[in-house]
């Protein structure tokens, strides 16, 4: 004859989230659609971007050659 003693296990408790984990996953959501919508306005503006640039870049060329020949001239 022996006894054996054992403890129930307790039951699954449904957790209901609080305000705080419903914060956080929504605060995810948002921050994930913010950075897609972020990503998808470099990769459509960044052409034009990368075009402007290099447009001021050789405008101040342009312009510092002229500045140069006029220098010449005048001296």
């Amino acid at each position: 004859m022996s006894l054996q003693l054992t403890t129930a296990k307790p039951a699954a408790k449904n957790a209901v989230p609080d305000r705080f984990d419903r914060f956080l996953v929504t605060s995810g959501d948002i921050l994930g659609k913010e950075a897609i919508a972020l990503l998808y306005a470099l990769v459509v503006a960044g052409p034009f971007v990368l075009i402007a640039a290099l447009l001021i870049i050789a405008e101040r060329m342009r312009r510092k050659r002229a500045d140069h020949r006029l220098l010449e001239e005048a001296g």
